[in-house]
């Protein structure tokens, strides 16, 4: 079998580790697999063994046909057999690339946003030859009610490798140290996430929290953190950091909006028994009030205030809240069973029998 994996700009950002696990993932159960993202990546970020093709979509729709025709010329030769849109950005190229080259199309959903376009992608596809893989529950039930009967969805969970204990886990200590993440604008939840930090900080001076997101949002964020008084405590980084390093010893995650994506970054923290603090968010059903994370049902100063509290004055619960969570990834999100949830998509459009030898207990390298 041979997959053609497509993925966006932004997605690849935040996902590049997850992407790098289902190449490596399928290699090993003997998919052949061809890459085709933005020409920024490098070649040092991506699985070199195998082929890689540039092509860089200008919005989301908006791409010139010719140069997916040169797309599909290009990988022709390889003998595709299915091509794989991983994400919203990515999607127009994938059906455009299915359409041009007659085969089958899988299209990965990991955010609410993506679904104002799937009646346009339908419309546009043999629901036939077509698998949608929402990323969690709560992003399928959402798609459900977009998907006329005849098409196929399966959930496939993204997996995450386990991960070594949080440092508050590890040394018993009070956790002083915070990675904030939520993508997406500066909402009212998240300014008042930032009014209860003030007030936290004026009580208690040690917490330090790092900030990840978009160029836009970080300034709205830097902006009503100087106003606060804020910026000693608050650092700002990138994505990319986000995604490679930045959960090695740090406390907590936070979430300070409901982003509507599912993303790997959170199952990554819980794999580290790492405390998850943020807004119900249905993207993220898995994350269940006092049982894998705290969670406000809205935000507001006084919540986000106690909330703030109960992590600095009650390690020992916030540490037995990331065990809890650590637990739940470690039985439900394992890297094996994304693979093979995309894996069983491709064998049943394609129509590949399933070797019994397929299925393997090793987790893949290089996740």
């Amino acid at each position: 079998m041979h997959a053609v994996l497509i993925a966006g700009e932004t997605w690849l950002d935040q996902e590049l580790a997850l992407f790098r696990q289902l190449v490596i993932g399928l290699i090993d159960e003997m998919v052949r697999v061809s890459q085709v993202v933005p020409p920024r990546f490098p070649d040092d970020e991506l699985v070199s063994f195998s082929p890689r093709f540039g092509f860089e979509a200008v919005g989301r729709w908006g791409f010139k046909r010719h140069r997916v025709h040169r797309l599909a010329e290009a990988i022709k030769p390889q003998e595709p057999e299915l091509i794989h849109g991983l994400d919203g950005e990515s999607w127009a190229t994938a059906v455009a690339l299915s359409s041009s080259l007659d085969l089958p199309l899988v299209l990965s959903i990991f955010s609410f946003d993506d679904l104002a376009m799937l009646p346009g992608v339908l419309r546009k596809v043999d629901s036939g030859r077509l698998i949608l893989l929402p990323a969690s529950s709560g992003i399928a039930e959402a798609a459900a009610g977009l998907v006329p009967k005849g098409v196929e969805m399966r959930t496939c969970l993204p997996g995450v490798m386990p991960g070594r204990d949080s440092e508050q886990t590890s040394r018993g200590s009070t956790g002083f140290c915070a990675l904030v993440s939520a993508p997406g604008e500066f909402d009212s939840s998240y300014s008042m996430f930032l009014d209860a930090v003030a007030s936290l900080l004026a009580e208690d001076s040690e917490p330090q929290f790092f900030i990840d997101g978009p160029p836009a949002q970080q300034h709205a964020i830097w902006r009503k953190a100087r106003r606060l008084d804020l910026l000693r405590n608050i650092t700002m980084i990138d994505t990319q950091t986000a995604r490679r390093q930045v959960l090695a010893g740090l406390d907590a995650l936070f979430l300070p909006r409901a982003s509507g994506q599912c993303r790997s970054l959170t199952l990554r923290a819980m794999a580290g028994a790492m405390p998850v603090i943020g807004m119900e968010d249905p993207a993220n059903d898995f994350l269940i009030h006092e049982e894998t994370a705290w969670l406000l049902k809205e935000g507001t100063p006084e919540g986000w205030k106690k909330l703030l509290v109960r992590w600095r004055t009650r390690p020992e619960d916030a540490a037995q809240l990331g065990k809890r969570g650590q637990e739940w990834v470690n039985q439900h999100a394992r890297p094996s069973n994304f693979i093979l949830g995309n894996l069983e998509a491709y064998r049943h459009l394609t129509g590949e029998s399933i070797p019994f030898a397929a299925q393997t207990n090793a987790e893949p390298e290089g996740a």
